[in-house]
């Protein structure tokens, strides 16, 4: 809700968000890319192990990609279920193209050994997610599309290669990195998300 403008008017703000959220959510069974289809699998089996009723088990799994929701909402245009859902595919594209799960579970499990360390990885999972509605709104810009995820798989990655194959090249290097280094810390963590904001086309370079 970060994203609704200011001053913040949270019954308005909350208005006007929610029916793009639900769509979202709703049609998650066509926008999101094999990587995301499993990990929810793999929790509801877990949330299941753990004798939760199969429905809420499955909800419980989605929880995180309906958060993701709520990002996609703020950058499709008002309005259009098309662009929306064009967006969902393009964010959850973006997600696997850049092994963001992956970096967003090393800052949950980086040590917070105090109140500072645990602010500041919580602005650097902002900021993560910053990074990542702008590398949608950029690729959203670029037309680029996909009438299945899949599709869009491969559109997002021509993209990811031709146009930042450059800052591509040094955040998957990186990255490469910090999965042979175990656990990462704050400095590396930070140093991670500056890189992949990198990509981030600036005004109309896309």
């Amino acid at each position: 809700m970060t994203q609704g403008g200011r001053p913040l008017r949270i019954g308005e703000t909350v208005g006007r968000f929610r029916p793009r959220i639900e769509t979202v959510t709703r049609q998650l069974d066509h926008v999101i890319g094999p990587g995301q289809a499993g990990s929810i699998e793999a929790a509801r089996a877990e949330y299941e192990q753990a004798v939760v009723e199969p429905a809420l088990a499955l909800a419980a799994a989605g929880l995180p990609l309906a958060l993701a929701a709520c990002d996609i909402a703020c950058v499709a245009p008002p309005d259009d279920e098309t662009a929306l859902l064009r967006a969902a595919r393009s964010y959850f594209a973006l997600e696997n193209a850049l092994d963001v799960p992956w970096l967003k579970s090393r800052i949950q499990a980086a040590p917070r050994r105090g109140r500072w360390e645990r602010l500041a990885l919580t602005g650097l999972e902002d900021d993560l997610s910053g990074v990542l509605r702008g590398l949608t709104a950029a690729a959203m810009r670029a037309k680029i599309d996909g009438d299945d995820p899949r599709a869009t798989q491969h559109g997002v990655e021509a993209w990811l290669d031709g146009t930042l194959r450059a800052g591509l090249r040094r955040y998957r290097a990186l990255i490469g990195e910090l999965h042979q280094a175990g656990e990462a810390d704050f400095p590396m963590l930070t140093v991670a998300v500056r890189t992949l904001a990198e990509l981030v086309p600036r005004g109309g370079d896309t």
